[in-house]
């Protein structure tokens, strides 16, 4: 059996697949924060499985990402090159909000005092022009564990062109201060970039002991009682890690769960025989997007945790591979709440699963999205009704908070806050889409989550796309994408030359280095030469721009060819980004990449066979909708009782026990032959 585990914010994730048989099952259970390894432990319980009988384990945590937003991650220190301490602070010294002379900087998850300079210098070319003292560093370094620092960042100048230093203090914190967690840059990211390659290294530092922590323990707790397999765990670039890696470099993972859902979207794309789609990820705490294009998602190296929308810098940098994540805080817990204004607001903030929204009766008084569904008649169960809703404590929490201060009925008041939280998802997809310089016409939807297929319908339209697909399980669809992803692993080198200048034989023998490296990588966790695939690619851009884009390098045997072939590859990205291309200026070669894929067999879902909708109806409940002003008997299928071929006219409900997918007056849709549901957003 192969089982993927995906824990959110809101909920934890089960999802199997049944090697005999091939058959898939799903559980769903609330979150437990505080204990995350137990939440694992139980959901196996709940399901039944022992952890002996599995040949694979995937695991997709937010585990990372929660200790950077709660600031709950390890006192961290950086010792770099004298005269490089302000570095975070000074970042790239641009002003991100132009006319705001008060502007707030990111937090800076390493205060100066704990930041630390040694007498140590490489330059530019890689030369050593100052070596480096191991005593001084030693001092150094037992004044910041007396401080009671926990994890070290090694961040020298020009480490990326020589890492002889940043190893050296690699080994003394090995051998002399085994207690104190650390991170070497130069690994992390051996790219040009002082602040970039320096925030990359601080923020893996700073969560370094809390995932390795849990990690450990997870595995560990497994193992003792009977796993035999490696646990995997979901990198942000789309493939997996073992438990080990993930837990030296946790800055790999922070997009875990999102980016297993993106992976997902891609197999349902190429089921469907769609090139491009966008995912669409609501749960109960945030909201998700990604762009899949040509079949495959679209990935990044310019990530910025905590970015404002449109002021590029305002985040915090990441410089790894990762899947091209956009999110927002909108989702079932999503808070609405009235300003000093008096206008209504939803979100950012989240009731979570502890206590929740007000109809889970677990204590919450503050009426969220989930709990205007629920007063809408559009949600009727949680969990397969493993998890009753309160509908009349949901109707007071809104009437008493939101309707009465704002003279409406209760009615009113939960679809003016369900269109605030659509409203805010559609700008998420326009972001993903129209600021990036792609017509979102030209996309399908694929909505998951546990809140996604209830408003999929609405938001595809607002932004003009025809069909919204959901897929079976979508509450679970995150889980399963674990089952789908690859074994994936990256290399970065930095060779900075004008493209006309750059040495071909170079440029082969950084590819063919970084690929060695990674074959040894792929040999260690038993994957065969037949079930290798190599990418290679370049970071590229116009001399004198700071920001690059990356192209594909179509073969290892580089030559002059291969330069022009690059060339015009940037040349044509430049135009569909920026809109403007300059061919006659001249071109810069900054990085040089190779990804290392180790492809895993991949389920096939069974196909369903033909039947009629009506066979699935299980009633009619009257939910209430703003476009017409008034509640309608709206019919209540099963999902897991339509079969391939099935129609249906909006209003409809379809339940399940993961998720609940609403078709809005005015729209169809029909169950294809894997079970997906494909909802026209114009009947």
């Amino acid at each position: 059996m192969r089982l993927g585990i995906d824990i959110g914010g809101t909920f934890t994730d089960l999802t199997g697949l049944d090697e005999a048989t091939g058959e898939m099952f799903h559980l769903k259970t609330l979150t437990d924060s505080e204990q995350p390894v137990r939440a694992v432990w139980e959901a196996l319980q709940g399901a039944g499985i022992d952890p002996s009988i599995l040949t694979r384990l995937s695991h997709g945590t937010t585990i990372g990402i929660n200790a950077i937003v709660e600031r709950k991650g390890a006192p961290t220190a950086i010792v770099t090159t004298r005269g490089f301490r302000d570095i975070l602070e000074l970042r790239r010294s641009a002003r991100t909000h132009v006319l705001d002379p008060l502007m707030d900087k990111p937090y800076t998850f390493v205060p100066r005092r704990w930041r630390v300079e040694v007498n140590e210098r490489i330059a530019w070319d890689g030369s050593v022009s100052r070596p480096l003292d191991p005593a001084e560093l030693e001092t150094v370094l037992e004044d910041l564990a007396s401080r009671g620092i926990e994890s070290v960042a090694v961040c020298f100048l020009h480490s990326y062109a020589n890492p002889v230093h940043e190893r050296q203090a690699g080994e003394v914190l090995t051998r002399g201060f085994p207690g104190l967690y650390h991170t070497l840059s130069s690994e992390i990211v051996p790219a040009l970039g002082e602040y970039e390659r320096t925030s990359t290294a601080a923020l893996n530092a700073y969560v370094h002991p809390v995932v390795h922590r849990y990690l450990t323990d997870l595995e560990g707790n497994l193992r003792e009682r009977g796993l035999g397999t490696p646990l995997q765990v979901m990198q942000s670039n789309g493939g997996v890690m073992t438990a080990r890696e993930a837990a030296r470099h946790p800055v790999h993972i922070l997009e875990s769960g999102p980016a297993a859902g993106s992976i997902a979207g891609a197999h349902v794309a190429e089921l469907l025989g769609l090139e491009n789609v966008v995912t669409f990820d609501m749960g109960g705490t945030t909201t998700k997007a990604s762009v899949i294009e040509a079949g495959r998602p679209l990935s990044t190296v310019e990530y910025e945790l905590f970015e404002e929308p449109n002021k590029p810098g305002s985040g915090w940098p990441i410089r790894v591979p990762m899947i091209d994540i956009v999110e927002v805080g909108a989702g079932g817990g999503t808070i609405a709440w009235l300003d000093h204004g008096n206008n209504l607001q939803v979100g950012p903030q989240s009731a979570g699963a502890q206590p929740g929204p007000v109809c889970y009766g677990r204590g919450g008084d503050l009426p969220t999205v989930t709990d205007a569904y629920v007063v809408l008649g559009r949600l009727g169960s949680l969990l397969g009704g493993g998890l009753p809703l309160d509908v009349e404590a949901a109707g007071r929490a809104i009437g008493e908070r939101v309707a009465e201060p704002l003279g409406m009925t209760v009615e009113e008041a939960a679809a003016g806050v369900l269109e605030i939280n659509d409203t805010r998802a559609a700008d998420l997809l326009r972001e993903m889409t129209i600021s990036r310089g792609r017509d979102p016409r030209d996309f399908t939807l694929v909505a998951f989550g546990g809140a996604g297929p209830l408003v999929a319908a609405y938001v595809a339209r607002e932004v003009g796309m025809e069909v919204a697909v959901v897929p079976p399980a979508p509450g679970n669809f995150s889980a399963a994408g674990l089952l789908l992803a690859d074994v994936v692993h990256d290399a970065m080198r930095t060779y900075t030359v004008a493209l006309d200048e750059a040495d071909p034989d170079r440029v082969r023998s950084l590819l063919q280095e970084m690929s060695r490296d990674l074959v040894e990588n792929l040999e260690r966790q038993g994957i065969g030469e037949g079930r290798r695939r190599f990418e290679l690619g370049a970071d590229m851009r116009y001399t004198g721009q700071f920001h690059v884009i990356n192209v594909p390098i179509s073969s290892a045997m580089v030559d002059q060819g291969s330069f022009e072939e690059m060339a015009r590859a940037f040349h044509q990205e430049h135009q569909r980004l920026f809109t403007y291309q300059l061919p006659q200026e001249p071109l810069e070669l900054v990085n040089l990449w190779v990804r290392a894929v180790g492809v895993l067999e991949r389920p096939v879902p069974p196909r369903l066979g033909p039947g009629e909708a009506d066979a699935a109806l299980l009633g009619t409940r009257r939910i209430y909708f703003s476009e017409q002003d008034c509640r309608v008997a709206c019919p209540i299928y099963d999902r897991a009782g339509l079969a391939a071929g099935a129609s249906l006219t909006g209003p409809a409900i379809l339940e399940e026990t993961t998720s609940t997918t609403l078709v809005p007056p005015g729209c169809g849709a029909s169950v294809d032959a894997y079970g997906n549901i494909l909802i026209r957003t114009r009947a």
